[in-house]
């Protein structure tokens, strides 16, 4: 899409009441169109956006904090997969701060897989998970840059998540301590 195609896109958004899934992956979307986006979706402009899949593109970090800035206040985002984007520690420790700080979230799935997320990234992730989002069941992480020290520090918070609110499914493919992990509160 270019900038014009992305302007309109975002000018549809604000004050959408009828679309409610929307797939931008492989759009060639950047950090300023995602920005433009995020923008349209945040309160106090109006839209029923559920699900908002955004995978290879070229958000960066910058986009990233974009869409953290709309976590922070979006009620009826329930779905977003930024998956190979480009988006490293700065970028997942905003978007894990405003789910943190959103504990009227309703988001139930964050996609990061295939980024350059480190250990950094992980542990922002960790500390939401023991203190926010209730709504989150799907935190996929596989194919980042998190060592075993990262994914262990998940770990940990997954025990803590699932006793304040409901099971916790995350992907951790690529750290050699742990392939997949879910845990269930179902015998």
């Amino acid at each position: 899409l270019n900038e014009s195609d992305v302007d309109a896109l975002a000018a549809s958004l604000s004050g959408n009441t009828w679309l409610l899934n929307l797939d931008l992956g492989n759009a060639g979307i950047g950090a300023e169109g995602a920005s433009r986006i995020a923008s349209a979706i945040t309160p106090p402009h109006k839209s029923d956006v559920h699900t908002l899949l955004l995978s290879k593109n070229e958000l960066g970090d910058e986009g990233a904090i974009a869409f953290a800035a709309t976590l922070r206040h979006n009620r009826k985002l329930l779905r977003i997969d930024l998956g190979s984007n480009g988006i490293g520690d700065p970028g997942a420790v905003a978007l894990a701060r405003a789910l943190e700080r959103n504990a009227d979230s309703a988001l139930m799935l964050l996609g990061l897989s295939w980024n350059q997320i480190g250990d950094e990234g992980a542990a922002a992730f960790a500390e939401t998970l023991r203190h926010g989002a209730p709504a989150l069941e799907s935190l996929l992480l596989s194919a980042n840059m998190i060592t075993d020290a990262g994914a262990l520090d998940l770990l940990r918070a997954l025990v803590v998540h699932q006793a304040l609110v409901k099971p916790l499914i995350f992907g951790l493919i690529g750290c050699s301590t742990l392939l997949l992990i879910k845990i269930s509160g179902d015998p």
